[in-house]
C-alpha cells in the first residue's frame, strides 16, 4: 500500500480544488530540462515554459480527479487562464517567495 504524502489543496476563485505537491529542487530541474527543447534560445518562452513544466510536475488532482498525462499537455482543457494565475501564485509561495530574507553578515574566516 502507498504512504500517504502531504500535499496543498488549493481552492481557486471558481472553487476547483487542486491538489498539488509539495515543491523539491529537483522540480525545478526537470521542468528546466523539458522546457530547454520546446522554447530554443527565447528566454521569454523558456520562463514561461518552466512555469507550465513545474505545475504539470506538482498537480496531483483536479477537484477530486487525477489527471491523465496526456490532458496535462494541454492546460487549457484544464484551467481557464484565471485559474492559472491564481495556481502561478500559489507555485511562487511553494516556491518560496514569501519567505523572509536570510540574515547576512560578513565573518573573518580562516587563518588569522
Amino acid at each position: 500500500m502507498a504512504e500517504a504524502q502531504m500535499v496543498h489543496k488549493v481552492t481557486l476563485s471558481t472553487k476547483k480544488e487542486v491538489l498539488l505537491r509539495e515543491f523539491k529542487i529537483k522540480h525545478q530541474r526537470l521542468a528546466a530540462q523539458s522546457a530547454g527543447g520546446k522554447s530554443g534560445d527565447n528566454m521569454n518562452v523558456l520562463g514561461v515554459t518552466m512555469a507550465e513544466e513545474i505545475l504539470k510536475l506538482l498537480l496531483v488532482q483536479i477537484n477530486g480527479v487525477t489527471p491523465l498525462a496526456s490532458a496535462l499537455e494541454d492546460l487549457d482543457s484544464l484551467f481557464s487562464y484565471q485559474e492559472y494565475s491564481e495556481l502561478s501564485k500559489v507555485m511562487g509561495k511553494l516556491m518560496g517567495g514569501d519567505t523572509p530574507d536570510p540574515k547576512m553578515e560578513v565573518v573573518s574566516f580562516g587563518a588569522q
